[in-house]
């Protein structure tokens, strides 16, 4: 999302903040989050996007490519009630 805003605004890349307001973890998933937190950092991959788009509602999936992505195996919890 970082990307394709300054894309569409012709800015350089910076940081995107967001402020959450009822963000928790509910206690059936301690062990879930603390294997998530022990993972080790995958490098970061390639971003593509068609640079002719100018417009952020116009993106498609056609638009945006990602080269070397890496990702670690599913974390399963069960869902909350």
């Amino acid at each position: 999302l970082t990307h394709m805003i300054a894309q569409v605004c012709d800015l350089k890349v910076g940081e995107l903040i967001i402020s959450t307001g009822d963000t928790h973890i509910y206690s059936n998933h301690i062990e879930q989050v603390k294997e998530q937190l022990s993972r080790e950092e995958y490098p970061l991959p390639a971003l593509f996007l068609n640079p002719e788009i100018k417009d952020v509602d116009k993106f498609s999936m056609d638009a945006i490519l990602l080269f070397d992505y890496k990702s670690h195996g599913t974390i399963k919890a069960d869902m909350a009630v």
